[in-house]
C-alpha cells in the first residue's frame, strides 16, 4: 500500500472512529498533524474523499463531514438491507477460525461496553465509541469474509457517511440489548454455517437499524428533508 492509500485509510477510519460532528471544521494541516502523516498525501486523500462525497469544504480553507438530507439516509437504509444481508449470506461459506475468533472477541467488547453504558446512565463516551467502533470491525469482519471488493467499498462508503458518530440512536438499555443479541445470533449463524440464519439475522438487525437510523435523524433535524 503506498503512501496515498495509507493516508486515505487513516483518515477514513479517523472520521468514522473519532467524535465528529457534522458543524466541526478542520483543515489539511490539522489532519496532517493528528495522523502524522504529510500534507500531499492527506490532500490526496481528502479530494478522494470530496469526490466521493464523504467531505465538502467549508469556510475559506476548512473541511467538514458533509451532511445528509433525509432522502439520502433513506436511500443509505434502503443499500444496508439489499447488501449486508447479502454479505453475511456470503461470508458464511468463506469465513475461517481466525475471522471468528475475532468477531467473538468483538463481541466480547460490544456486550462489555454495553453494560459500561447502561451502567454510566448513557453518560460514558468512552464507552459509547468502544462500542460504535466494535460494532463497525464486526460487520467489517463480515465484508472481509464475504471477499467482495466493489461491495466492501460501498458498504463502508455509507458506513462513513451515516456513522453513529454523527447521527447517534437515543440510546436505551432495550436497543442496546438488542443490538448485542442481533450481533450474537448472526456470528453463531456463521459459526454453525449457517446462511439462512445469517442472512436473516443480518436482515433483522439492518431493518431495526435503519428505523433507529431514521428515528435519530428526525429527532435531531425534524421532519424535513434535513440538509
Amino acid at each position: 500500500m503506498n503512501l496515498t492509500e495509507q493516508s486515505y485509510s487513516k483518515l477514513k477510519e479517523y472520521l468514522l472512529s473519532s467524535d465528529i460532528q457534522p458543524e466541526t471544521r478542520f483543515s489539511i494541516n490539522e489532519l496532517s498533524r493528528r495522523l502524522g502523516v504529510g500534507r500531499s498525501p492527506v490532500r490526496d486523500a481528502v479530494i478522494r474523499l470530496t469526490a466521493e462525497g464523504l467531505l465538502e469544504s467549508a469556510d475559506r480553507s476548512g473541511l467538514r463531514l458533509k451532511p445528509l438530507s433525509r432522502s439520502d439516509l433513506q436511500e443509505i437504509v434502503e443499500l444496508r438491507e439489499a447488501l449486508e444481508p447479502y454479505a453475511a449470506r456470503v461470508a458464511c461459506s468463506k469465513i475461517d477460525y481466525q475471522q471468528l475468533r475475532e468477531m467473538k472477541r468483538l463481541l466480547e467488547a460490544m456486550r462489555n461496553s454495553a453494560r459500561k453504558l447502561a451502567d454510566s446512565d448513557f453518560q460514558d463516551s468512552n464507552a459509547a465509541r468502544d462500542m460504535a467502533i466494535s460494532d463497525r470491525r464486526f460487520h467489517e469482519k463480515i465484508l472481509d469474509a464475504a471477499d467482495n471488493g466493489r461491495l466492501g467499498k460501498i458498504v463502508r462508503n455509507y458506513q462513513l457517511l451515516a456513522g453513529k458518530v454523527r447521527y447517534p440512536s437515543s440510546m436505551t438499555v432495550r436497543h442496546l440489548a438488542l443490538t448485542v443479541l442481533e450481533h450474537w445470533r448472526v456470528y453463531t449463524s456463521l459459526v454453525n454455517s449457517s446462511p439462512e440464519g445469517a442472512e436473516f439475522w443480518m436482515m433483522r438487525h439492518a431493518r431495526r437499524g435503519g428505523r433507529e437510523m431514521m428515528r435519530s435523524f428526525t429527532e435531531v433535524y425534524g421532519t424535513h428533508n434535513g440538509h
